[in-house]
């Protein structure tokens, strides 16, 4: 892979989740607040996925010499939930914002 792309690839994400923060809840518009809540929601749903796919693939892999089979799987997974928790974090964010996404009022900060 050619390593000029790498800052573009580490900061993409990064900076797609900083703008769905800020538009979910500092706007003061409804609809850019609900857009941003999506916006947020789908984001943390694709890096829950992907960071999910990656957990399974190290705890399958590393134990079983890089053969695989469906039986294996299970017990991989449950190594996966012990052990590696930051993707479950990730799912519970997505699941939280798709919620508060498809509620119709987004929650409104008062300002003083």
């Amino acid at each position: 892979m050619d390593e000029s792309w790498v800052p573009v690839l580490v900061l993409t994400p990064i900076a797609t989740l900083v703008v769905a923060y800020f538009l979910a809840w500092r706007s003061k518009s409804a609809k850019l607040r609900k857009s941003g809540t999506r916006l947020l929601a789908i984001a943390l749903g694709l890096v829950a996925l992907f960071s999910s796919w990656w957990a399974l693939g190290m705890t399958a892999l590393v134990w079983s010499g890089g053969e695989l089979k469906l039986r294996d799987i299970p017990p991989r997974l449950i190594l996966e939930i012990v052990v590696l928790v930051f993707p479950f974090g990730l799912w519970y964010l997505c699941v939280r914002y798709a919620k508060l996404a498809v509620k119709s009022d987004p929650p409104v900060e008062e300002k003083s």
